[in-house]
Parts: C-alpha cells; sequence; structure tokens
C-alpha cells in the first residue's frame, strides 16, 4: 500500500506528558492495511476540516498500540490535542528513514531534548525489546525544566533494561 493513501485512526487513549504535550495512543481501523514502520520515522496526522501535519512516532513497531506524541504548536495541533477517546484521524505514512538501527548494533549514546525525545522513545523501546542485539546504550536527555521532561515514568524500565539514563534541566 501507498504511504500517500491515508489510513483512520482511532484515539483509544490519551496520557499527559506535559502541560502541553500529550501521547496519543492510536487503533488503526482499517481491517485489510497495517502500518509497517521504523523508529525515527514519522506520519502525517489530520484533523478533518482543517488540514494535516508531521508528527513523530512514539511508539516501537516491536509493541503495540501506535503512539504520536503531539506538542501543541498551532491550529493543526490543537485540532488534534481536541480529540477525545473514541475519535478518528487520519493518518498518512510512515515518512522519513528512521534510524539505521541495523547499523546501531553496539554501544549508543542517545542524546535529545524537549519534543525532539518523542522520537527518541520510539528507538529506546526497540532496544529494550531487542536488547540482546545491543552493546552499552546511554540516555542523556535535558528540558527547560523538569515540568518539562518527557515519559519520566519509563525511565525506571529502561534502567532495568541495563540502560543508563540522565536527564536534567539547566534550572533543576
Amino acid at each position: 500500500m501507498s504511504s500517500y493513501l491515508p489510513l483512520q485512526a482511532e484515539v483509544i487513549d490519551i496520557d499527559v506528558e506535559s502541560s502541553n504535550t500529550y501521547l496519543i495512543s492510536l487503533r488503526i481501523l482499517d481491517d485489510d492495511r497495517s502500518l509497517v514502520y521504523k523508529p525515527g520515522q514519522f506520519l502525517m496526522v489530520s484533523v478533518f476540516g482543517l488540514g494535516e501535519c508531521p508528527i513523530s512516532i512514539a511508539s516501537s513497531p516491536t509493541r503495540e498500540p501506535l503512539q504520536i506524541c503531539v506538542k501543541e504548536a498551532g491550529r493543526i495541533t490543537r485540532g488534534i490535542l481536541s480529540c477525545r477517546i473514541g475519535d478518528v484521524r487520519g493518518i498518512r505514512g510512515p515518512f522519513g528513514n528512521g534510524f539505521p538501527v541495523e547499523k546501531m548494533k553496539r554501544d549508543v549514546l542517545i542524546t535529545g531534548g524537549e519534543s525532539g525525545f518523542a522520537t527518541l522513545r520510539s528507538l529506546i523501546d526497540y532496544i529494550v525489546d531487542k536488547r540482546e542485539e545491543f552493546g552499552e546504550v546511554t540516555v542523556a536527555y535535558g528540558a527547560r525544566t523538569s515540568q518539562d521532561l518527557y515519559f519520566t515514568s519509563e525511565y525506571g524500565g529502561w534502567q532495568r533494561a541495563g540502560i543508563v539514563v540522565g536527564m536534567g534541566s539547566p534550572w533543576m
């Protein structure tokens, strides 16, 4: 199937990551189509009647459900964030090259900050699920304030998987 043909995706869960950022879980409604992607790719997410914008895939292809992390930045992201469980959004993709995970099967240092960390979560969870294929893994993550750090409830699980996690902000 072409990545340019839209899929319908139902919102099945919404989690708060920060004051203006949400992790939205989706279920694809098209029975005869699936979404195959790599860590680091993105989707075009549409709000019917408003338009579409690029949103990073925050979940690993090794896990269900499909998740996107959306930070309010304008009219379309506000439209995406106005969703409720059961609402339907359009998605197209995946787009982008993704991370070269086959070339990364050695020691890995993952660095990121603020909203850019959404894409890195996909990579980190992929590495956790295929941990035996990678060497030492370190994650360094920063944000302006501690309230702007994403996925803080997941750091412990990453650490239990043998990943060194360092995070902070200049004001911590």
